[in-house]
């Protein structure tokens, strides 16, 4: 290769100045030089590679004008600068190279290969009419979802509504909005980065440092797209041995440390060169690490906490914890730690480098990514290789996922996949013209078979139930498949110990339409039939296992299923119990001439519903045809052969009386199951977990958490009014405001400007908060709600008293609940001298005192009910029993 036709080779490669894209860059040259071409590294001179380590390569330093720079505070303006201010150097020395070819009998071909945040280099070749190859770095799935931004966005899907974040992205499957680039940055910022770094000019060639077998849907659609060669030639660490291409110091004393570790019992926690941690996240994951009682290292880079200069961020009780059970370093020699056979995990920013360094050593991950292309690569690893999990970084649930990962029956599972990955990146690189495919593995047949619902409120329930139900200890007598539409089909794989996916992709054409519009007899019929057969295709090839269907009260074709084929039935309600005899009676109240109400009627009680009134009645504010053809659907045609409720008996023994009493079977109360049991977060939108360090400066009972759920919508006029209702009560609050929930608004631009500076200094607005944690801190003295069940209970096991504004559905039982039963609520009419007067009463008034001893009397019944030996904890036993009598 050292020569073609009489002519040398010699390749200009034009690396970024980030850790991720310089390392395969340099990967490749060292590999290239060894096939005898010159290679010249023109870089710039912010963050320069280390020429000593790299003596057989000539470097050439490109003057770019950004010396102390922080590239995390302007990405796309610091790489319009270096692009700028480099160029014009390119330019010069390619034509010095030029001119001296042309006075020399040594005729030399010049290749320019860079990459995307390089792109001067490709312009440059282009106006010297000389080929230019493009070197990616991130995986190839990156190139499509960026380059479909601006698609997205003229179809006003990016930034995506929150009713699509859960969505598989057409063309892109199996990626979800969720999962695209950039999604927290400003849109403006977004479509400037876009066109930025796409190709301007044709390209020869393209690059990649992947694996066939790894991405091959996505190599297909670019090489379908592009009409140029794509070279796969990853994992580029395996192929070639580099000296270090780390521009940290490496500490290899850890090497040492990890010798005396036993094999598989570390987990390597590194979150890349980039990412930056707040000081409560980074002690969450210290706690989680301790707690795990694994050992454990852990690399701090300097700085990467901000306000700190290392670990001075651990407090010293925490610190000596940390000193007995495993060891901090500043940078770590990654891909050696990874080869170490003590370590059997690697908790990730899955930057594309981090990950194929561990899928190659066969390493098993905890994913907690942050932005670009690290949120495909994490669903990569959890949802289609299966050698991963997601992390939530709140101490109980990292020591959970690291005990699943590491010694949990589950993580010696995804281990074993880690293993076999490992085995087919060897195969790819010992014989680079074979191709590796992976296989589509079977369904595997279960004896819990459960549908369940796409929105929030099913999913939380059913998500904490899976996760009870999925137990290390219960699995190994009770397998779970779980059945869930494409929509949202990725939540609930996370919450099992053992499940497994069928995406029913033609179910759900219709979209959210079922529970919003109440239009959707179509979409359900077709789910029956596809249930159906799936169902009844596995219960063909079952020997002696029993089959018994789950499914919740919005996934009734599961019923009907398991009635047509004679199994069992269990209808798991995430609803307050009374909604069911509330929703039962309806045809009997219309029928007497008692429903819609009159005006006469809605203050007075139901007689068969004492205390609940006509108008706290659900559907009553809908047009009574659209409430019968939803009441058609959802009152069952045959019982099931058991109702769970996540609900307790203490809370609702009244309305439970009268349910057991009407129907012959067993009822489980086994409530609330996010206090029996702790979930990595159900929630379609992403948690602002900052919202709890501010909290923290906050004095104790004294902020209103304001949140009305994942569906509500609000006119411009009633948001601005709850804004001068919170802002005159002059208490601290943290407001909820989702994006789009005002109509007309993307997102909090609805607040005129002075009152948009009025309430920054009293209070806080995040998109979408992280609620249970909420909940559960000092700081919060009262809970504005929408009083969906979920929410209800949730502020009832915090001891938190609640204001009400309830919308429509089982909202305005809960609410009855809470203000006239438990006596732990206050109803908000939305006018801001109100809410100021309703705010003061329950934060300050006497009145308000009285009630939070309500709400904390109530409290500490829900932990009686959830501990050992209570009627929840009970409940929860017998419905095992109760499983396995079938």
């Amino acid at each position: 290769m050292a020569e073609n036709g009489g002519r040398r080779r010699r390749l200009v490669m034009v690396p970024s100045p980030l850790q991720g894209h310089m390392t395969p860059m340099l990967q490749l040259a060292t590999y290239l030089h060894s096939q005898n071409f010159s290679i010249t590294i023109a870089h710039s001179d912010f963050n320069p590679p280390d020429s000593s380590n790299h003596p057989h390569l000539t470097f050439l330093p490109l003057p770019s004008n950004t010396s102390g720079t922080d590239i995390s505070a302007g990405f796309t303006n610091f790489f319009k600068t270096l692009n700028n201010n480099c160029k014009t150097h390119l330019h010069n020395h390619l034509i010095q190279i030029i001119n001296a070819q042309n006075n020399s009998s040594d005729k030399e071909s010049v290749v320019v290969i860079h990459e995307n945040l390089t792109f001067f280099a490709g312009t440059v070749a282009c106006d010297l009419g000389l080929p230019a190859i493009l070197l990616r770095g991130s995986s190839a799935a990156f190139f499509p979802a960026f380059n479909i931004i601006p698609k997205l966005h003229q179809d006003g899907n990016f930034p995506p509504p929150d009713s699509l974040l859960q969505e598989i992205v057409p063309g892109l499957y199996p990626f979800r909005y969720k999962d695209l680039p950039f999604l927290g940055r400003p849109i403006d910022q977004t479509l400037e980065m876009v066109n930025m770094l796409t190709p301007k000019t044709t390209l020869s060639a393209f690059i990649w440092n992947t694996i066939e077998f790894l991405e091959e849907s996505a190599l297909t659609q670019i090489r379908n797209e592009y009409k140029v060669p794509v070279f796969t030639i990853g994992p580029l660490h395996k192929i070639v041995t580099t000296c270090s291409t780390s521009f940290l110091e490496e500490d290899t004393s850890c090497i040492s440390w990890l010798d005396k570790q036993a094999p598989k019992s570390v987990v390597y926690v590194s979150l890349g060169s980039l990412a930056n941690l707040d000081e409560k996240v980074a002690i969450e994951v210290a706690w989680g690490l301790v707690n795990s009682n694994q050992p454990f290292l852990w690399v701090v880079r300097p700085g990467s906490v901000r306000g700190f200069e290392w670990i001075e961020f651990l407090p010293e009780g925490l610190a000596d914890e940390m000193k007995g059970r495993g060891l901090i370093v500043k940078w770590a020699p990654q891909k050696s730690v990874l080869a170490h056979n003590t370590v059997g995990g690697f908790w990730s920013h899955c930057g594309w480098n981090s990950t194929l360094e561990s899928v190659s050593e066969g390493v098993p991950m905890l994913c907690q990514p942050f932005d670009v292309d690290q949120l495909l690569n994490a669903r990569y690893l959890t949802d289609v290789w299966k050698m991963g999990f997601e992390v939530v970084v709140e101490r109980g649930e990292i020591e959970g996922a690291i005990k699943r990962l590491l010694v949990g029956e589950e993580g010696e599972e995804m281990r074993q996949r880690a293993m076999q990955m490992q085995e087919k990146v060897k195969v790819a690189v010992s014989d680079g013209d074979r191709k590796m495919y992976l296989k589509r593995t079977g369904i595997y047949i279960s004896r819990l078979f459960i549908p369940h619902s796409q929105f929030y409120g099913k999913i939380e329930a059913n998500g904490s139930f899976l996760k009870k139900r999925c137990s290390k200890k219960v699995v190994e007598e009770i397998k779970v498949q779980v059945v869930s539409w494409i929509t949202n089909g990725g939540t609930t794989l996370d919450l099992c110990w053992e499940s497994w996916l069928i995406c029913l992709y033609d179910v759900i054409t219709v979209g959210r339409a079922l529970y919003v519009h109440l239009q959707a007899p179509h979409w359900l019929y077709r789910a029956l039939t596809i249930t159906s057969g799936l169902i009844n295709e596995q219960k063909e090839s079952l020997n002696k296992e029993s089959i018994v269907i789950f499914h919740d009260n919005l996934t009734f074709f599961a019923g009907s299923v398991a009635d047509e084929l004679g199994l069992p039935s269990i209808v798991l309600r995430g609803s307050s119990a009374v909604f069911f005899p509330a929703v039962n009676i309806i045809p009997q109240l219309h029928q007497e001439g008692r429903f819609p109400p009159q005006d006469s009627l809605l203050q007075e009680v139901v007689p068969e519903l004492n205390p609940f009134r006509y108008k706290d009645l659900p559907f009553t504010r809908r047009p009574i045809h659209k409430t019968f053809e939803l009441l058609t659907m959802l009152i069952a045609k045959t019982p099931p052969s058991a109702f769970i409720w996540n609900t307790i008996e203490y809370l609702e023994q009244p309305i439970l009386t009268q349910i057991r009493q009407q129907y012959q079977a067993p009822v489980f109360t086994i409530g609330p199951l996010h206090k029996i049991v702790t979930t990595r977060s159900t929630s379609f939108l992403e948690e602002d977990t900052s919202c709890i360090s501010w909290l923290d400066k906050r004095a104790p009972k004294s902020v209103i958490y304001v949140s009305l759920g994942s569906l509500a919508k609000l006119d411009e006029k009633v948001a601005i009014e709850m804004a001068c209702g919170l802002v005159n009560s002059d208490q601290p609050f943290v407001w909820v405001v989702r994006p789009g929930s005002v109509r007309g608004f993307e997102w909090i631009e609805f607040l005129p400007e002075g009152l948009a500076d009025e309430m920054k200094g009293r209070g806080l607005i995040v998109k979408w908060a992280p609620q249970k944690s909420v909940l559960a801190h000092n700081a919060v003295g009262g809970f504005w709600s929408h009083c969906g069940w979920n929410s209800t209970m949730e502020g009832v096991s915090e001891g938190v008293p609640m204001l009400c504004q309830p919308f429509d559905v089982d909202q305005l039982l809960n609410a009855r609940y809470l203000t006239d039963v438990w006596k732990m609520g206050f109803e908000v009419v939305v006018e801001r001298r109100e809410i100021e007067g309703v705010i003061k009463r329950v934060l300050v008034d006497k009145e308000g005192e009285e009630m939070r001893q309500r709400a904390i009397e109530i409290q500490e019944k829900v932990k009686v009910a959830a501990s050992v030996g209570g009627s929840s904890y009970n409940s929860l036993k017998d419905l095992v029993a109760f499983i396995l009598s079938f």
